[in-house]
């Protein structure tokens, strides 16, 4: 981690257990934070919103199958 740099959790406690939030502290990380919505859905939202997305293309999955969503976030272009 550079200097001054931020770790992102993404997802509330049940995906992203707070031991690994507190693993990072413990390894000397200050500069935590934690993006959780009240569902997956609206956590998206919150990292969209953080990487300040401004209307440009993306692809849009489904939440449901976790296997499309992954494969579909290795894309750079379209």
């Amino acid at each position: 981690l550079e200097e001054g740099g931020r770790v992102y959790i993404l997802g509330g406690q049940n995906a992203v257990s707070g031991s690994v939030e507190d693993m990072l502290k413990q390894a000397g990380v200050t500069n935590i934070r934690r993006l959780a919505g009240a569902n997956r859905f609206d956590t998206n939202l919150m990292i969209l919103q953080e990487t300040g997305f401004d209307g440009e293309e993306l692809i849009v999955c489904t939440g449901t199958n976790f296997a499309d969503v992954l494969s579909a976030s290795a894309v750079d272009k379209f």
